[in-house]
């Protein structure tokens, strides 16, 4: 079902960075689900744990420079 979804909402999409708090329970299992669903649809998750809020400052930038982060990277999704 999700996986259907990812492929009507974002068809070319292949990889989505996603920051999480790895404190939170919730968090991770969105994760997981995440990543199960990208599977299924040949969808790569990269995942960057948060422990301050520098780190959503540095996610973004790298994001936004792609000599910094791998250009496949195509969204940004942020857990909280």
């Amino acid at each position: 079902m999700v996986d259907d979804l990812l492929e009507k909402i974002a068809p070319s999409l292949r990889c989505v960075r996603i920051i999480y708090d790895q404190n939170i329970p919730a968090n991770v299992e969105r994760l997981r689900n995440a990543e199960a669903a990208s599977a299924l649809v040949g969808m790569t998750i990269k995942a960057t744990e948060l422990h301050s809020a520098s780190d959503i400052e540095r996610a973004l930038t790298d994001f936004a420079h792609p000599a910094a982060s791998p250009p496949e990277v195509s969204a940004v999704c942020l857990l909280r």
